[in-house]
């Protein structure tokens, strides 16, 4: 079977692969600078001494949704959201989400999707930190970890960033 177009949209060679891989997160206000076009990020920089901290995720287990809205007003609104589950409850891992949970600063999330693509979100307003739950059950299946969602209202969809211009901030 070959991979090909339907009416010019390309039918990937995997399916419906989705997901998230590897999710890295920074302050809005430690962004520099952003620029591109179509939804491209082609130019990503921080301010100095700051970098992309990488969240390890549990495997199969984060996603990010996008959704438009419309009022009567005409006012569109682009809600984006990103859960994802923190394996182990560990001092280390309690520190990072401490950090970003004092001041709940509004936050910029860099993923690379299971498909390979790279995707940043909370560009214009930053996302906040929604929920955090997480506990260390009696029984071996439920798990010990955190179950963070994060969400904000973004003036556009999400920005795509060239796989370049992202492993050079990470």
């Amino acid at each position: 079977m070959s991979c090909n177009t339907l009416e010019g949209i390309d039918k990937s060679c995997l399916g419906n692969l989705g997901g998230i891989r590897r999710l890295f997160l920074v302050k809005l206000e430690d962004i520099d600078t952003i620029d591109g076009t179509d939804y491209w990020i082609n130019v990503l920089t921080l301010s100095s001494g700051t970098e992309f901290v990488e969240l390890v995720l549990n495997p199969n287990s984060a996603s990010y949704n996008v959704s438009y809205s419309k009022d009567f007003l005409g006012i569109e609104e682009y809600a984006q959201t990103i859960t994802f589950k923190v394996n182990r409850r560990r001092r280390d891992t309690h520190n990072a989400i401490y950090t970003y949970l004092n001041g709940n600063p509004n936050i910029v999330a860099m993923v690379e999707t299971v498909s390979g693509d790279w995707v940043l979100l909370g560009r214009d307003n930053g996302l906040n930190i929604d929920s955090v739950n997480g506990g260390n059950a009696g029984t071996k299946d439920s798990g010990v970890n955190y179950d963070i969602e994060l969400s904000g209202v973004e003036n556009s969809f999400e920005y795509f960033v060239k796989a370049d211009v992202a492993e050079s901030v990470i």
